[in-house]
């Protein structure tokens, strides 16, 4: 395994470079994400396929953009590819990370296939309030790490993840101590843009130009109170406009579905890399 701080025009991206094979598998995290949320996934994988697991702009150690949108990772995914000489790179984006997955590989044709973990579909207008569960941490602060630790368990308890060892050390890699107080060290700035500018995403114009191997999965799976981020109609356009996509429904939840371990959905995502 190896760390990485890449140069993508003036700011860094961390990366980190696991596994082994003739192929490169790059996992793109949503919203509020990191590169680790990405373990049970990177786990499976590794032994047969080179991970690049990329901590996005403003999320953990890398660099802010000065303003921020799905378009501008994007661009910045695509300098990083090309700066670690990724010439068909195999991508995994969950959240928002499959909604840049899709434009990049719909500007770049070599790409060899995409996986989109609940993504790049049409976007609900209520999608804000029904995120401010997991937006509300960036903006408190904290006494004390295991103070951090504590409210994040019930975070993700609520969410429906099983807290485990892994989970927790996702979460220590998400918090820092700024002269004696903790909290977040995601950008809010970068985000709040980001979930503003999932409204211009157009999926039908993306997957028109997509021409790579597809594999889209829905999580159905309630979110504690509240139903599936992403109800099955808003997958319509990118199902009906891709080229060459299948589908794979988990009855998981949006958050689970990367977060636990999900036997079914996982080999149905290991089935299609290997294929490609």
């Amino acid at each position: 395994m190896e760390q990485l701080l890449v140069d993508v025009g003036g700011r860094d991206l961390a990366v980190t470079l696991d596994g082994q094979g003739d192929d490169t598998i790059v996992f793109l995290h949503g919203l509020t994400g990191h590169q680790h949320n990405f373990y049970h996934l990177v786990q499976l994988l590794k032994a047969d396929f080179k991970t690049v697991s990329v901590d996005l702009a403003g999320r953990g150690e890398s660099d802010p953009s000065e303003t921020s949108s799905v378009l501008q990772h994007a661009k910045d995914v695509s300098i990083l590819l090309e700066k670690l000489a990724i010439n068909e790179p195999i991508l995994i984006g969950h959240s928002m990370g499959a909604f840049i997955t899709s434009i990049i590989a719909s500007e770049h044709p070599h790409v060899k296939g995409v996986i989109y973990l609940d993504g790049a579909c049409k976007i609900d207008p209520a999608l804000s309030a029904i995120l401010q569960p997991s937006l509300g941490r960036l903006h408190k602060t904290y006494l004390s790490k295991d103070q951090y630790l504590q409210e994040m368990q019930q975070l993700y308890t609520m969410l429906g993840i099983t807290w485990s060892e892994e989970i927790e050390q996702a979460v220590l890699y998400e918090v820092v101590e700024i002269d004696g107080i903790w909290k977040s060290r995601m950008h809010v700035q970068n985000i709040n843009e980001d979930l503003q500018g999932f409204a211009d995403y157009d999926p039908k114009a993306i997957a028109e130009k997509v021409a790579s191997p597809v594999l889209l999965v829905m999580a159905t799976g309630a979110i504690g109170p509240l139903p599936a981020l992403f109800a099955e109609p808003l997958f319509q356009d990118t199902v009906n406009y891709t080229k060459n996509i299948q589908t794979f429904v988990t009855s998981s939840n949006h958050y689970s579905m990367v977060g636990d371990q999900q036997p079914d959905m996982n080999q149905a995502i290991y089935d299609f890399v290997r294929s490609l």
